[in-house]
């Protein structure tokens, strides 16, 4: 069933179907569907909800992504847009009120919350309790990657989208390498097994195909030996999803590509980042060396994130001059900073509990090193005691991003990696200050 660009396979067909029928049974008001990472999940209900919109089941469909680290500010103002409306309260409870008030006053609201992670009051967003959804002919319906979270959530559907099956994995395959196999050739049989170690996961099959699209015959068996040489894809492990993921980044045509692939994954998860900040932190991170003006290096980022959307590493935003990151691919780079050389990356939404999250991450991922950035407005160079090349923070600078309380955590964090850690080269931390503000990474 082909519906624009939207392409229904049998496993995403029976959850479509599970999905219609809950929406339109009167006795169901939270429905919940779960799914591994990269699977299909958002796809599929951004088509079904716009369909239920179109046939009249609903008259406003709202839409906001959680996330593993929800900002509730950001979801009531994404919900509230979506409904017409501002909220101009500064505090969440009094936004919340708002919301919810308008919430009420409508009829046959479908609220989707995509990509939960785990149980969250959905009084503190502003959203009805489930008699008051009732009332108002409106249904709740939530995404996870977590079958918990649907029964925590006390969904009265919880609707599977499993994976793709073996023929439909290949014709999706086929479609996206862009030409057909011959059977009984040695290039349909190394095209099989590739598709058979992507296990049945539609980011996966994409993201290797396009990533073999123009290969030759060597390279297409080199592939399949490299997927091959772990165990075959197992659905509970994450690291063998990424192998066949990574492949697309792996075969990237140049450094450049990598590497500004790689700071993406530094903005947090489901963020919309701007192509002018990947620009200005490649700049600091030396990798336009080459270019003479900005607009000779502004003209490069744009070619490269075009490069890496045609490969599938990154997503079209739906605000102009942004791209976005899949959870999974952003897992999969940030596991690749990780596995190169045993570097630490750390990537931290606000400076709550830093000291000890350092701690924790440097003895649960062993690392042998810490790579990375603090963010403050002006910096000093300094030696460390081991002669390492690192970041001085000014303590007398007043940033206007900065209360003093913040520059002493980065202070006291960058002083205690510093005569604690003989092994770090260079200091990184990534700091999001607030949710209004963008967050600007220091590469030394």
């Amino acid at each position: 069933m082909h519906t624009g660009d939207f392409e229904a396979f049998e496993a995403t067909r029976q959850a479509m179907d599970k999905v219609v029928s809950a929406l339109k049974d009167d006795n169901i008001t939270v429905i919940g569907i779960n799914g591994m990472g990269g699977v299909g999940k958002t796809t599929m209900v951004t088509y079904v909800s716009s369909q239920a919109k179109r046939d009249g089941i609903f008259d406003h469909v709202i839409m906001a992504c959680i996330s593993e680290n929800p900002d509730l500010i950001k979801i009531q103002g994404i919900l509230a847009d979506m409904l017409g409306m501002q909220l101009k309260e500064e505090t969440e409870i009094g936004r919340a009120g708002r919301l919810k008030d308008r919430i009420m006053r409508g009829n046959r609201i479908l609220i989707i919350l995509d990509d939960m992670w785990k149980n969250i009051n959905l009084s503190s967003i502003g959203i009805p309790s489930y008699n008051e959804l009732r009332k108002c002919n409106s249904k709740l319906l939530l995404t996870t990657r977590r079958l918990s979270v649907c029964q925590v959530m006390r969904s009265q559907a919880i609707i599977p989208l499993n994976i793709l099956s073996k023929e439909d994995s290949w014709s999706l395959f086929v479609k996206e390498v862009g030409h057909s196999f011959h059977e009984s050739t040695r290039f349909y049989d190394i095209a099989r097994k590739v598709v058979r170690e992507c296990a049945g996961l539609p980011i996966a099959l994409i993201t290797v195909a396009r990533a073999l699209q123009y290969k030759d015959m060597d390279e297409w068996e080199e592939a399949a030996r490299r997927l091959g040489m772990s165990q075959p894809v197992s659905l509970d492990d994450e690291g063998d999803v990424f192998k066949c993921i990574k492949l697309s980044y792996d075969y990237l045509k140049s450094d450049l590509a990598k590497s500004c692939f790689l700071l993406c994954c530094l903005f947090p998860e489901d963020y919309d980042i701007r192509i002018e900040d990947l620009l200005k932190y490649g700049i600091s991170h030396g990798l336009f060396r080459d270019s003479n003006t900005m607009n000779e290096a502004r003209a490069i980022i744009h070619s490269v994130v075009k490069y890496l959307k045609a490969s599938n590493l990154l997503l079209d935003s739906e605000i102009d001059g942004c791209v976005r990151m899949h959870d999974v691919i952003r897992d999969m780079a940030i596991s690749t900073t990780l596995s190169e050389n045993n570097n630490g990356f750390l990537v931290k939404a606000g400076l709550h509990n830093l000291s000890e999250e350092l701690k924790r991450s440097r003895v649960e991922e062993r690392w042998e090193r810490l790579v990375g950035a603090v963010l403050c407005w002006k910096r000093k160079e300094s030696t460390f005691e081991n002669g390492s090349h690192g970041i001085g923070i000014d303590a007398s600078v007043q940033s206007p991003w900065l209360a003093n309380w913040e520059v002493q955590e980065i202070l006291k964090v960058a002083d205690e990696i510093q005569h604690n850690d003989p092994i770090v080269s260079r200091i990184c931390m990534l700091s999001l200050f607030t949710s209004s503000l963008p967050f600007s990474p220091l590469f030394i």
